[in-house]
């Protein structure tokens, strides 16, 4: 038979592979397919496809008589959809030669007997293919590309996914391929057949080593050459010890005269019990038996666009375009909140008892206004709330000569249902997706949300799972620091843009100086609405740039089509860091600055060293010590003491402690101070009655009004803290939505970074490697009475 991509001669037997080995990143192909006497012309998005085409249609049929893979190509039928798009005509005295669409034309002529892999079907929407990746070294793009033509632009990259408004509803199972091993040549493929043929009989393994080898893959930073390592070391290991047994045997019966030869084979029985890793001695059988006893359930790649790159053959030294598939990285919402609510624990730690039921009381998001105004919650009012944060970052040393290059975009879930003194565990932290930061600037926050919406959209009409239980779940809010959550909900990133807040319009005259919230000034889902529109009508580009800074908006968030979500209202304010990345650190700072530089100062940044040094902590504060304090810290613009968020909550908590003593009572920097203090106590707290929520208006008030009479103008973050009295009524405790254990949940990806000690397709490794995580959380248990969250 004839491959309908390249039109070499394949048998059926290696058709799949030679597609995967050389045609695996085609998208949007039209194939005419004629085998065994059946004509088709189907139009595929991926070879995941054709790969479901041809098993349907012609896996059972006899091929037809061609060519062998070692003659050259036989020529394209004549047909109209056989002809390629951009194939150069036959040189002719009359006919200058067609170059590609983009690029200019060059006196180098291909051969008309000379034929090119290039030769496919495309569809009526697709662009002429340039690509050269995995071609045959005389593919004709190849040959018309020469060393010093310019590198193409990026406007010149061809994206299949458009911005335009997601429509989650026209997507299929074939938008994803799975990024499993199965395909990645011909003998995992030869493999990958019997296996499914044997129906993964794995009777043969040992559990233990198997539950040894998961244990080294997920919970620990192991690489896996080191993985193969301690593999040849612990069957050493065994076999040692089994010829100790064996010798103490044959010396015990050689005292009887009894051969143990003659019982049993020595040599083979050693041998056999020593190879203790047998059926899961490699990575992709050690996957295999991973994925069928766990049921792990790996991510899925969702394409997302593709760039054109210049790259350079090291064989011939011949540049040329390639492209580059952008993709995102999906762990499935469902799988997880399947196997979640599945689990014995899931009802402890989400037990009603556990929470306050004073009315008065606000210690989740169920005593807020949202919930009780949302129609939603009202017919399902014991639906799983979810809150989805995204951040970026470096997956290697941000001040390394790689910082920046393998930056990824993460998206992470929590689930509110579960009580707060639960929530602190990083196992109620799922991974959403993985996707390089560069791709999403590329194309478009709208475009990565689209699968994700998919899964949100799902959850909200509710799912049926394994057990007969139906499942309700909705999204309740985002969270995020600023440049995160404003990439992600469509406003204005930064705090230059004329309006920097997403709550109300204030502009930045009033940013600076407002003390209390102005109800004239929020923003509303009616307003928000009337800007999109009008932004979206725009005449003129440019009238449409200023409307976006005049509204500090860049375009309308495709999460507001959920039925609970809307950006207005749905974007809670992330104390971790407006406080403790924010306002308490540049409370701090102004203080220290003036008790160690005033005319009457109390001390020096020395002896404040020292004692910090010296202070009795206790055991479980020793992890956040507050570092050393030097003076260009203080003299500073940029309002930074380089602590982390940890260590200056703890030096905040402990300095009344600490300079109590040797500071003035009526001091107003020191009143000044304590009053934050007070506020953020408040604020971090779980619980927080409805008075409280009065008093910490007024404390706010009076806060900024005497912190611009003392030090200087507010600034963004301290401007957060007007709104912070409406947002816990109609949500909550605002701890509850603190970034801090989502921050602490990178740390466990970066260091899997640094032990793979491999950066190809990070975003890939990294999925993988979370859902071995997965496995250890919802099946491993290496003790029966260890109870895996609540400790017990």
């Amino acid at each position: 038979m004839l491959c309908p991509l390249c039109m070499s001669g394949v048998t059926a037997e290696t058709y799949i592979s030679h597609l995967n080995q050389y045609h695996r990143s085609r998208k949007n192909v039209t194939l005419m397919c004629i085998i065994g006497g059946h004509v088709s012309c189907t139009t595929f998005n991926s070879v995941s496809a054709i790969n479901k085409h041809f098993y349907k249609w012609h896996f059972k049929r006899p091929s037809l008589p061609g060519p062998s893979p070692d003659t050259p190509p036989a020529s394209p039928p004549s047909s109209p959809l056989a002809s390629p798009p951009a194939s150069p005509p036959a040189p002719t005295s009359t006919s200058p030669p067609v170059s590609p669409p983009g690029r200019k034309a060059t006196s180098h002529q291909i051969p008309a007997s000379s034929s090119s892999p290039l030769h496919h079907f495309p569809s009526s929407t697709s662009q002429p293919d340039t690509q050269c990746s995995r071609e045959e070294p005389n593919s004709a793009i190849q040959e018309n590309i020469r060393v010093g033509d310019p590198v193409p632009t990026a406007s010149s990259a061809t994206t299949y996914q458009e911005k335009v408004p997601c429509n989650v509803e026209d997507e299929s199972d074939e938008d994803y391929e799975d990024v499993s091993d199965d395909n990645e040549d011909e003998v995992s493929t030869a493999y990958c057949k019997a296996f499914k043929e044997k129906k993964g009989d794995f009777s043969c393994v040992n559990t233990s080593a198997a539950d040894l080898l998961l244990f080294l893959r997920s919970k620990c930073t192991v690489p896996q050459n080191a993985v193969a390592g301690i593999q040849g070391k612990c069957e050493a290991l065994v076999q040692k010890q089994i010829l100790k047994f064996v010798d103490l045997m044959t010396s015990a019966l050689c005292d009887k005269n009894i051969d143990i030869n003659s019982i049993i084979n020595v040599e083979k029985s050693v041998d056999s019990c020593s190879k203790i890793f047998t059926g899961i001695n490699t990575k992709w059988k050690q996957d295999k038996y991973f994925e069928q006893k766990y049921e792990i359930v790996q991510p899925l790649r969702y394409f997302v666009g593709r760039d054109i790159r210049r790259k350079r053959r090291r064989k011939t030294g011949r540049r040329r375009n390639v492209f580059i598939e952008n993709s995102l990285i999906l762990n499935r919402i469902t799988k997880f909140l399947e196997k979640l609510v599945n689990h014995s624990d899931f009802e402890k730690v989400t037990d009603p008892s556990l929470f306050n039921t004073d009315p008065n009381v606000l210690d989740s998001f169920t005593k807020g206004e949202r919930f009780k105004k949302s129609t939603f919650f009202k017919k399902y009012p014991h639906a799983i709330r979810l809150v989805l944060y995204y951040d970026e970052f470096d997956s290697c040393d941000a001040i390394a000569s790689k910082a920046g290059v393998h930056k990824l975009g993460a998206f992470y879930l929590g689930v509110d249902n579960i009580h707060p003194k639960f929530r602190s565990n990083l196992d109620f932290i799922s991974l959403v997706a993985l996707c390089k930061a560069s791709t999403i600037k590329d194309v478009g926050m709208d475009i990565i949300l689209k699968p994700i919406l998919k899964e949100l959209k799902k959850l909200e009409k509710g799912i049926n799972l394994k057990n007969g239980k139906f499942l309700n779940a909705s999204l309740i809010a985002t969270i995020g620091d600023n440049l995160g959550i404003h990439a992600l909900c469509g406003f204005k990133e930064g705090f230059t843009a004329r309006r920097t807040c997403h709550h109300c319009m204030v502009d930045p005259e009033q940013l600076h100086t407002m003390t209390t919230e102005s109800d004239n000034l929020l923003r509303t889902v009616h307003m928000y609405e009337e800007q999109i529109e009008e932004m979206t009508t725009a005449s003129t580009k440019k009238k449409k740039e200023e409307l976006s800074t005049e509204y500090g908006l860049n375009s309308k968030c495709s999460l507001n089509e959920l039925e609970t979500y809307h950006v207005i209202g749905s974007v809670v304010a992330d104390i971790m860091h407006d406080q403790l990345e924010g306002c308490l650190q540049l409370q701090l700072k102004n203080l220290l600055y003036y008790l160690t530089t005033n005319e009457e100062s109390v001390m020096t940044l020395e002896w404040f060293n020292e004692v910090l040094a010296d202070f009795d902590y206790e055991y479980s504060e020793l992890l956040n010590k507050p570092s050393l304090i030097r003076k260009g810290h203080l003299e500073e613009k940029d309002g930074k003491l380089h602590q982390n968020s940890s260590q200056i909550y703890q030096l905040a908590m402990f300095l009344p402690l600490i300079l109590g003593p040797h500071v003035e009572v009526d001091d107003p920097h020191w009143d000044n101070y304590l009053m934050l203090i007070q506020i953020c106590k408040l604020l971090f707290a779980s619980e927080i009655s409805l008075h409280e929520i009065d008093e910490l208006a007024d404390s706010i008030e009076i806060y900024l009004s005497v912190f611009q009479e003392l030090y200087r103008d507010l600034i963004p973050k301290q401007h957060f803290m007007v709104h912070y009295p409406r947002l816990i009524r109609e949500n909550g405790p605002l701890t509850l939505y603190s970034c801090m254990r989502m921050e602490a949940f990178h740390r466990n990806f970066k260091r899997k970074a640094y032990s793979l000690g491999n950066y190809v397709n990070i975003e890939v490794s990294l999925s993988k490697a979370y859902a071995l995580e997965q496995a250890v959380l919802f099946f491993w248990k290496p003790d029966a009475s260890y109870n895996l969250w609540t400790r017990d």
